[in-house]
């Protein structure tokens, strides 16, 4: 009697942990303000933007060195949740939170080298334990202007521009709105973020949705703690039993 009833636990206790449904997170890189714009695909009410602007900004480190901005690698953040990541870049990641408090870019050198992520540049995000990308947001302010090659304002980039994320061509229209949780591509610890080549936009990595995935090893090392409890106890009512008789 009780080996089914053990086996039906266990069976229920892996369906519960498959079917469980993962939890949200986010991190905001910006400050927020008149300058924390762009296009209208990049703000709208489904946005990542809206979503996330109503968070605490996640400073570098912890210090958002008084709104001012701050250029260093590697730079430390925390989501909401309290999910740990760090960005990193070759030469600094460029935390831009003095007007117009976009979010963070890339200063690959001293000179001739704007805040954002441009062409040529490589801003890795790492996550302290497995995520799935849900979104991301990118701002494109007009004082931060040109975006690059055939890009003068933010009015010229469109939702189907691109950029690339962990080597996939990815819209920004799609990563704006949050269309990015059925990529597998998007599953892991560590994201490249870079420009599409020299005639897609530079941009501002302004904020990322995210959940939480299940590590396999700690499912199983769960069920199988359960799994041993009820072996155990059936061997204690064996012996309970041939003693009795």
């Amino acid at each position: 009697m009780f080996k089914r009833s053990g086996g039906l636990l266990l069976l229920a206790t892996l369906t519960m942990l498959a079917t469980a449904p993962a939890k949200a997170d986010s991190v905001k890189f910006f400050i927020g303000g008149a300058g924390a714009s762009g296009p209208a695909f990049t703000t709208n009410a489904t946005s990542v933007y809206q979503a996330i602007q109503g968070n605490p900004t996640a400073c570098p480190n912890g210090n958002c060195n008084g709104g001012n901005d701050v250029i260093s690698t590697p730079q430390n953040f925390t989501s909401v949740g309290g999910q740990a990541l760090t960005a990193s870049a070759v030469n600094n990641v460029w935390a831009d939170l003095a007007p117009p408090f976009a979010g963070l870019g890339v200063q690959r050198d001293a000179a001739g080298n704007t805040d954002q992520i441009d062409p040529g540049d490589v801003l890795l995000i790492h996550f302290a334990s497995p995520v799935r990308l849900t979104g991301v947001a990118t701002l494109f302010d007009d004082n931060h202007t040109p975006f690059g090659t055939n890009f003068p304002t933010n009015a010229n980039i469109a939702a189907a521009n691109t950029f690339l994320l962990n080597g996939v061509i990815t819209s920004f229209g799609d990563a704006n709105q949050g269309a990015l949780a059925f990529i597998d591509a998007f599953i892991g610890q560590d994201f490249r973020f870079q420009t599409n080549g020299t005639y897609q936009p530079s941009y501002y990595l302004s904020g990322l949705t995210f959940s939480a995935v299940p590590i396999p090893g700690a499912v199983w090392l769960f069920a199988s703690g359960i799994a041993g409890i009820a072996a155990l106890t059936r061997r204690r009512r064996k012996n309970q039993s041939t003693i009795a008789a």
